[in-house]
């Protein structure tokens, strides 16, 4: 991930057509664009630019991180993330 000033690497804790967690202590602030880069299955890379709008600071359950926002997803980049949504399992399930 990078945005104007850095760039820094975390692992991904979710991935949605809306945006993607990224668990990391690195912080930025909520409103700054960065330009992320993440692999999905079969090798395919995306990369995206999008707005951090969250924050998770660390507890002893959870890893700290970034929720941001895709702001732009050309057209095959669409394709393999929302291709990879419809295809993994869900990660939360209702009762």
């Amino acid at each position: 991930m990078a945005s104007d000033s850095q760039f820094f690497a975390g692992l991904t804790g979710d991935v949605s057509m809306g945006g993607i967690f990224v668990a990391t202590y690195r912080r930025l602030p909520v409103g700054a664009h960065v330009t992320i880069h993440f692999s999905l299955p079969g090798e395919v890379v995306v990369v995206a630019k999008g707005t951090v709008r969250w924050i998770r600071d660390a507890s002893p359950d959870v890893l700290p991180g970034l929720g941001i926002e895709f702001d732009e997803l050309p057209g095959e980049t669409f394709r393999d993330v929302d291709e990879f949504c419809r295809r993994r399992a869900p990660l939360y399930h209702d009762e």
